[in-house]
């Protein structure tokens, strides 16, 4: 689950899965559309791992890296990119 933080209250909340199909692994968030949004997984590194979908509106493209205790999450296509930075905070 990954959700934005305005002071205590949340602003925005997806649920994420990944998940292996055939040979194939593939990332789906949900909670954002009606449907949940396949990404196939295009690359990947020991830190990082990128996704595609050409069909959808936006984003065309999601990519996670690690770098210390931090996650950064890039959402782009060939126009607009958008960068996350998360962190893991301890549920109550």
């Amino acid at each position: 689950m990954g959700c934005t933080l305005h002071k205590s209250d949340t602003i925005f909340k997806e649920q994420l899965k990944l998940y292996k199909a055939g040979d194939n692994w593939n990332l789906e968030v949900s909670g954002v559309n009606e449907n949940p949004t396949p990404f196939l997984m295009i690359s990947h590194t020991e830190k990082s791992f990128e996704c595609e979908n050409k069909h959808n509106e936006f984003p065309k493209n999601i990519a996670y890296s690690m770098q210390d205790d931090l996650l950064y999450a890039r959402i782009f296509d060939g126009d607009t990119e958008i960068t996350f930075l998360f962190e893991r905070i301890g549920l109550k």
